[in-house]
C-alpha cells in the first residue's frame, strides 16, 4: 500500500478520536475492544494511543495479547519520558523497544502459538492463564538478559536491542528486573488496591515478607523488583521505608543495607518528580497547584523522617525539595491573597470570573493551611485566611444590618441578600462552616419572617 494511502487512513482514524471521547462509556468500551483485536496495524496502534487518557479512565476490558502480558509487571512503573537517572521507572519507549526486539528474535511460530493459547484460556481457565503468563515472562526475561549481556560489549548488538536509543540500556535492565519477578508482582497487585494506596495494610506485610523469603534465587535484584512494585502503588512511597526492616527480617544485613540504599534512591527520585510536577502545574489553577504542593510536602515529610541523612548529597537533595515546597506554598499564598482582595473589593456584584477566582483562592488557602505547618509556613497562611474571615464578617454584618433596616421600613430586604450569601460561601471555604451557617440563618429569618 502506498504512503499516501497509509496517511489517509491515519488521518481518518485521528478524526474519529475526538468524537469517540464523547460517546457513552459502554459504547467506548466496545470500540476499544474491537480496535484492540487489530492493534498490530500501525494506524490502529496510533488511534489507541490517541485515546489513552480515556482508556485509563474508563478501563474497558482489554484483549489479552502476548505483548500485553509482557507489559503487566511493568505497568505501574511506566512513565512517558526515559528514566535517565535510573530511579526505577520504565519509559513506554523502552517497553516498545523491548517488544520489538522480542518479536523480531522469536523463533517462527512462537508468538502465534502463544496467542492461540491465550485465546483458548483467557477468561475461562484462570490457572492455565497464570501458567501461560509465567511462561511468557520467563522467556522474555531470558531473551532480554542475553541481549543486554551482548549489548554491553558490542555496538551492533546494542543497536539491535535499542535502535537509536543506546542510552536506555540501564532502563532495559530495570524492565528485566520487573519482568523477572512477574509472578510475584502479580501477587502484589492482588494484595493491594489500585494506586494511590495510602499505606501498606498491616495484615499485608506478612504475606509480602514470605513472598520475599520464598524467592528462588533470593538475590537483591529480584527482591528490589518486588518492593518497587509495592512502592509504585503507594501514595507516599517514602513512608514504606519504615516497614522495610520488618519485611526484610531474616535476610543478610548486607542485602538489607543494599536494598534500603536502592529504595532510598527511588524515594528521592519520587520527590524530585513531585517537585517538577508541582512547579510545572498550570499557573492559573490555584487548587491544582495547592494539591501538587500538598503531595510534595507529604513525600518530603515522610522522607525527612525515614531517610538516613548521613550522606551529604542526600541532605542537599532533601533541602532542595524543601526549598521548592516552601517557594511553591509562598507563591500560592501570595497569589491567592491578591485574588481574594480583588474579589473583596469588587464585592458580590463582580463578574462571575472574578468571584470564582476569589472562591478558588480561598479554597487553595484552606488546602495549604492543612499542611503548611510541616514546612513552617502556617503563620503566613493563617494570617491571610484570618484576613479573609475578618473582611467577610464585616461585610456580612453590614449586609444583615441593611436587610434588617429594610424590613423595619417596609422595604424588600433581598437587595443585599446576594452579598450575604456570598460571604457565607467564602466563610465556608475558609473553614468557618458554623459561623457561615449562623449568618445564613440570620439572613433567612429576615427574608422569610415567621408570620
Amino acid at each position: 500500500m502506498s504512503d499516501k494511502a497509509d496517511d489517509t487512513k491515519v488521518e481518518a482514524l485521528s478524526s474519529l478520536i475526538s468524537p469517540l471521547e464523547e460517546v457513552p462509556e459502554e459504547k467506548f468500551r466496545r470500540v476499544v475492544t474491537m480496535l484492540e483485536g487489530i492493534r498490530h496495524k500501525p494506524e490502529i496502534k496510533a488511534a489507541l494511543e490517541g485515546m489513552r487518557a480515556r482508556i485509563v479512565q474508563v478501563r474497558p476490558p482489554r484483549t489479552m495479547t502476548v505483548q500485553r502480558i509482557l507489559y503487566m509487571p511493568v505497568e505501574d512503573a511506566l512513565v512517558n519520558s526515559p528514566d535517565t537517572d535510573g530511579r526505577g521507572y520504565v519509559s513506554r519507549l523502552l517497553m516498545s523497544l523491548a517488544w520489538e526486539y522480542l518479536a523480531q528474535s522469536a523463533a517462527s511460530g512462537v508468538l502465534e502459538g502463544w496467542q492461540r493459547r491465550i485465546a483458548a484460556v483467557s477468561g475461562t481457565e484462570p490457572d492455565d492463564e497464570v501458567l501461560l503468563q509465567d511462561e511468557i515472562w520467563r522467556w522474555a526475561s531470558e531473551q532480554l538478559k542475553e541481549a543486554v549481556d551482548k549489548a554491553m560489549t558490542d555496538r551492533g548488538d546494542r543497536k539491535a536491542l535499542l535502535g537509536e536509543s543506546p542510552e536506555l540500556l540501564a532502563e532495559m535492565q530495570q524492565a528485566i528486573r520487573l519482568i523477572d519477578v512477574g509472578p510475584q508482582i502479580r501477587a502484589v497487585k492482588r494484595l493491594m488496591p489500585m494506586k494511590p494506596v495510602r499505606t501498606l495494610a498491616r495484615e499485608d506485610r506478612a504475606p509480602l515478607r514470605h513472598m520475599i523469603l520464598d524467592l528462588q534465587p533470593p538475590n537483591a535484584d529480584r527482591i528490589y523488583g518486588i518492593l518497587l512494585a509495592v512502592m509504585f502503588r503507594l501514595a507516599v512511597p517514602a513512608e514504606f521505608l519504615d516497614d522495610i526492616p520488618g519485611i526484610l527480617s531474616g535476610l543478610p544485613n548486607a542485602v538489607k543495607a543494599e536494598l534500603l540504599s536502592r529504595l532510598t534512591v527511588f524515594v528521592m527520585g519520587d520527590m524530585d518528580r513531585r517537585a517538577t510536577t508541582a512547579v510545572q502545574a498550570a499557573a492559573g489553577d490555584l487548587n491544582l497547584r495547592a494539591k501538587k504542593a500538598e503531595n510534595l510536602v507529604a513525600a518530603l515529610t515522610a522522607g525527612e523522617k525515614t531517610i538516613l541523612t548521613g550522606d551529604r548529597d542526600t541532605r542537599k537533595q532533601l533541602m532542595s525539595v524543601r526549598n521548592t515546597a516552601e517557594n511553591l506554598v509562598n507563591a500560592i499564598v501570595q497569589e491567592a491573597g491578591e485574588s481574594v482582595q480583588d474579589g473583596i473589593l469588587a464585592g458580590s456584584a463582580a463578574p462571575v470570573a472574578v468571584l470564582k477566582r476569589a472562591e478558588d483562592s480561598v479554597s487553595a488557602l484552606g488546602q495549604c493551611g492543612s499542611f503548611a505547618d510541616k514546612i513552617g509556613l502556617e503563620g503566613a497562611v493563617k494570617n491571610t485566611i484570618d484576613g479573609v474571615r475578618g473582611e467577610m464578617r464585616r461585610r456580612a454584618a453590614s449586609a444583615l444590618e441593611s436587610m434588617a433596616t429594610d424590613v423595619q421600613t417596609g422595604l424588600n430586604p433581598t437587595a443585599r441578600s446576594d452579598e450575604v450569601f456570598w460571604t457565607v460561601r467564602m466563610l465556608e471555604l475558609a473553614g468557618n462552616a458554623d459561623e457561615a451557617e449562623n449568618i445564613r440563618l440570620a439572613a433567612m429569618k429576615l427574608l422569610f419572617p415567621i408570620q
